[in-house]
């Protein structure tokens, strides 16, 4: 039985060129690619010293949405939810550590729901407080029953979607009508230890949830009826093929499985895990985690739509490393690395690198804002 699922999970993971109805472009990308430079991506920097204090202190960032102006960011080892400006100046914490109505005791993700602007805080354990964009707690949902709640995304007007890594004799995506908290459908039945490899598989982009998982190439748009593909990454010999993920299919023990899947990805036999995917009108993104511990190293793959053109790097030549935690349009979010100050000095104002230096490296970290260069260079 293992072996036939194992043989599905290969035909659904690795098919990049569907035919007919069901074609989708394939990015081509070699992860040996030149130097990338700041201005080949972006055309000017900003920095957002985030405000530190006694009622905001971050121990890190996990998610950042951009509501209205404000920057709600996601702290998941806390976990807590604070809101800032864009500016940097703290405004409020939603949600506070407790059993009380409107405390939490675990949150593993949040979502803006901008149809109905509230805000979820999901629990693991099975529900979601609901909160307004101002903080005030409104209600408490009670879930369907599921194992595990790792993530959320608003999917339409009357409907959200949640992932919870589960066995593949269960639903793994389940949407659930946002009124009577019913399941509506559900779908994805995959081998959990191989999708424990990222646990933020949902994007938004274009008022869309898409869908992807860590060592998959394909990217799937979500509907109430299914997952739908809607392009593939390929790369190429330095990619993953169904061999290497065959390997792991083939242990039934699961611990064996997972400590089997941990060593190969440290040593680099597996050559990477896709952490999280991005979108927007000028590019495809995704990072790309390679080996584990002190050896991690983050892999950026912008993929740019007009032309197929492409830009890998783990730093930009400018020695400056990014992890895009908000992905617009317009820009992107990254958290700056006290040691990355320096590198910065040349993009910004002497007042604002004079911000930089007053800080200390036990402060609330700062972002740093790359605005996307547009058109072509």
């Amino acid at each position: 039985m293992r072996k036939l699922l194992g043989i599905f999970i290969m035909m659904l993971l690795f098919a990049c060129t569907p035919t007919d109805e069901n074609e989708i472009p394939t990015l081509s990308v070699d992860l040996h690619s030149s130097a990338v430079s700041l201005e080949d991506l972006f055309s000017k920097v900003e920095i957002i010293p985030l405000e530190t204090s006694d009622s905001c202190l971050l121990v890190s960032i996990d998610k950042i949405v951009n509501v209205d102006g404000l920057l709600y960011i996601f702290d998941g080892r806390r976990p807590a939810l604070y809101v800032f400006d864009e500016k940097g100046a703290f405004v409020r914490q939603i949600s506070r550590w407790g059993d009380g109505p409107g405390d939490h005791l675990l949150i593993s993700d949040f979502m803006v729901d901008k149809n109905q602007q509230t805000i979820g805080l999901l629990s693991p354990n099975g529900y979601m407080g609901i909160y307004d964009l101002c903080g005030k707690f409104i209600r408490q949902d009670v879930l369907p029953v599921k194992p595990n709640y790792y993530a959320v995304a608003p999917l339409d007007m009357d409907r959200w979607v949640f992932w919870s890594c589960v066995r593949e004799d269960e639903d793994g995506i389940t949407i659930v009508e946002k009124d009577s908290l019913n399941t509506v459908s559900g779908f994805w039945r995959n081998d959990r230890i191989l999708d424990m490899g990222s646990l933020n598989p949902f994007y938004e982009y274009n008022d869309n949830v898409y869908f992807t998982t860590a060592y998959q190439n394909i990217v799937y748009k979500l509907t109430e009826k299914g997952i739908h593909p809607v392009y593939c990454w390929d790369f190429g010999k330095d990619g993953i093929d169904d061999e290497m993920l065959q390997k792991y299919l083939s242990i039934e023990n699961e611990g064996k499985r997972n400590d089997e899947l941990i060593k190969d990805l440290s040593d680099g036999t597996l050559p990477f895990c896709m952490k999280y995917h991005r979108e927007n009108d000028i590019y495809y993104y995704v990072s790309l985690q390679k080996g584990l511990g002190t050896a991690n190293k983050n892999i950026n793959v912008f993929y740019r739509k007009q032309d197929g053109s492409t830009f890998v790097f783990e730093r930009l030549a400018e020695k400056l490393s990014i992890n895009p935690l908000l992905f617009t349009e317009d820009y992107i979010v990254s958290k700056l690395n006290f040691d990355d100050y320096t590198y910065l000095r040349p993009f910004l104002s002497e007042q604002d690198y004079s911000k930089l230096l007053l800080r200390e490296e036990d402060d609330n970290p700062s972002l740093v804002k790359y605005y996307f260069r547009k058109g072509r260079k």
